[in-house]
């Protein structure tokens, strides 16, 4: 019985039963902040009628905003963060017009230079040297570093220069996995040439053996190729690729061949349900 209901789990997982997400350009037709029901052009498809997260995120010229200011917007490009695959309404989890979108993309990975503008137990508040401004959520697993030792989180004070690696997590806050005085504890992360791509998989084609992934900081997908060798998995298990369903989320590891070739690696298939 136990099998039963695992595989059973696993195939409505794989046949999208649950969240998944869907990011794409599109044009802001309407929003009603009093009802939260929004209508989007989809750039280069049809309308998508939709209902806005219960605590959506908001951006425009890299600065949070309100329902009300973005409902303001109509017409505007924007990139739409929306989970998909439920019995309800598509839901908008994250509206940001082109020039927010990058910048996200930017704050949320990598390794990244900033001083600390506000920190309490929960935020930290990072301006980078073009005054913009990214909160970074502290957690039980912050890494906090100075001059190459293990520190604690309250030596590191307001009007710090620090370098901090982040990580966004599926409630869309962006978590800090370490956090030091210098980028020598950050030198793994810099020297990566291929970084972990994460983002959603709209296609896959087992023709051309290519995979068509949106990334979370871009605004147009990408194609990568796959192979004998590539896994793929879902919550630690194979699958193969006729099983699954898109779009799904995923993060993508690549590996360069001798050819030059760039081919994914392993992609893992990241389960999500509504928050």
């Amino acid at each position: 019985m136990k099998r039963m209901l695992i595989a059973g789990l696993c195939g409505l997982l794989l046949n999208g039963a649950l969240a998944a997400t869907d990011i794409f350009q599109a044009t802001l037709i309407s929003l009603e902040p009093e009802t939260g029901s929004i209508v989007l052009q989809r750039q280069g498809g049809a309308e998508v009628h939709a209902v806005m997260h219960k605590s959506p995120r908001l951006w425009i010229k890299r600065k949070t905003t309100s329902l009300q200011e973005f409902a303001k917007q109509k017409g505007l490009s924007v990139m739409v963060r929306m989970s998909v695959g439920t019995s309800i309404k598509p839901t908008v989890r994250e509206l940001a017009d082109l020039e927010s979108w990058t910048w996200l993309g930017k704050s949320r990975k990598g390794v990244l230079k900033g001083v600390i503008a506000q920190k309490d137990d929960k935020y930290m508040t990072l301006e980078f040297a073009d005054k913009t401004q990214f909160s970074y959520k502290i957690n039980a697993r912050t890494k906090w570093e100075r001059d190459g030792k293990a520190a604690k989180a309250d030596e590191f004070k307001k009007g710090d220069t620090v370098f901090i690696v982040p990580r966004l997590l599926s409630n869309l806050d962006t978590a800090l996995l370490t956090v030091s005085s210098n980028d020598k504890s950050t030198t793994s992360a810099k020297a990566n040439d291929l970084p972990a791509l994460e983002g959603v998989l709209k296609a896959v084609d087992t023709e051309s053996k290519t995979l068509t992934l949106q990334p979370e900081d871009a605004v147009e997908p990408i194609s990568l190729r796959y192979d004998d060798k590539t896994e793929f998995l879902m919550e630690g298990k194979p699958v193969t690729v006729s099983e699954i369903k898109t779009p799904v989320s995923v993060t993508i590891s690549r590996r360069e061949a001798d050819s030059g070739n760039v081919f994914a690696l392993k992609v893992t298939l990241v389960k999500e349900t509504e928050e």
